[in-house]
């Protein structure tokens, strides 16, 4: 086990060389985003069936569920890359702090015939605005949807969904490991392998697809977005180096970078802040934005939002498991600026 750990750093750490080849210093720097992330609370899971190999992450939204510790609790879908979805009521303390989760249901999805192994190696998940899944999958790189709500849907063989080209090219395990839903119901997808300091990039859906550069910083690949509702989208990036090891943070891609008529081009995400909680780094690759009331004024813009970010341990006992409560909110001003 320890030596499939290592090898497993060494793979995201070559990785990560690979991000810093080619003419990276040649394009504009990130800049500090307008946004602040602080930790909410942490936790550890146990080496358990549902907990193993955590890619993604979707709450339902509108679903809560009475447990024998609080009145309700969210309901997190939570996917992984052996194939195995499960629901799970997410608790949180008096103050609305992460607290804990309980297993509601597990199933293993049924595979379609793209599979090139007996299960679905799902990268991202998105509920479409019909109640499907949108899923991206790996070995080979594609698209599919899980017809109707709720976790029966991974019982019934998927549907092909149609994918931007060059989706399918990507190098093995490194398909769209991130995915989200814009507000206009257009697709975005962020390839994982970074080339030359870029990453893939599509927005669109079954009528076309817009091809964009991603910019990655070194060492960083992108592994998970989640549409802001002030508009924009985080993203969730994780490196690996032999001296820090594995390590995370947050981005944001602003709304003007992902407007319709924006030619294809080089898109630079802001800097939010790094991803390491209390409960320790980990190989963290799933992200979803707790549920939220609408502001009061009717606006579509909260004064904060909240995320849980998961950690993957490939089925590795020595990697950790680990769920992070972080709320995002407009960055203070500073003084001194």
């Amino acid at each position: 086990m320890a030596a499939r750990a290592f090898l497993l750093l060494v793979a995201l750490a070559a990785q990560a060389c690979i991000a810093v080849s080619g003419a990276a210093d040649e394009r504009p720097k990130p800049r500090e985003a307008d946004l602040e992330m602080r930790e909410v609370a942490s936790l550890s899971l146990p080496y358990i069936y549902w907990a193993k190999g955590m890619s993604a992450l979707a709450f339902e939204a509108g679903a809560d569920v009475p447990t024998a510790h609080v009145l309700t609790a969210h309901v997190l879908t939570v996917v992984n890359d052996t194939g195995r979805v499960s629901t799970l009521a997410v608790r949180y303390d008096s103050a609305g702090a992460l607290a804990g989760v309980e297993l509601l249901a597990s199933t293993r999805a049924v595979i379609d015939e793209g599979a090139r192994f007996r299960s679905m190696d799902f990268e991202a998940v998105v509920r479409t605005p019909e109640g499907d899944w949108l899923m991206s999958v790996e070995q080979p790189a594609r698209l599919v949807t899980y017809a109707g709500p709720g976790i029966a849907a991974f019982n019934e063989k998927p549907a092909p969904w149609p994918a931007p080209h060059g989706l399918a090219d990507q190098p093995e395990n490194r398909g769209a490991e991130a995915m989200t839903l814009l507000p206009d119901g257009r697709a975005l997808l962020i390839g994982e392998a970074v080339t030359d300091g870029v990453s893939p990039l599509w927005i669109g859906g079954p009528a076309g697809w817009a091809t964009h550069d991603y910019a990655s910083s070194p060492g960083f690949a992108p592994v998970e977005a989640v549409p802001h509702p002030c508009g924009g989208v985080l993203v969730l990036e994780r490196a690996a180096n032999f001296i820090r090891g594995l390590t995370a943070r947050l981005v944001f891609i602003p709304e003007r970078a992902l407007a319709p008529d924006r030619e294809s081009g080089l898109v630079v995400p802001d800097v939010i802040g790094m991803v390491e909680p209390t409960a320790g780094r980990g190989n963290y690759e799933g992200m979803a934005m707790l549920p939220a009331e609408r502001p009061a004024d009717g606006t579509r813009c909260p004064a904060a939002i909240e995320v849980l970010i998961a950690s993957d341990d490939n089925s590795l006992r020595l990697l950790p498991r680990r769920l992070a409560h972080y709320r995002i909110a407009p960055r203070a001003a500073d003084a001194s600026r």
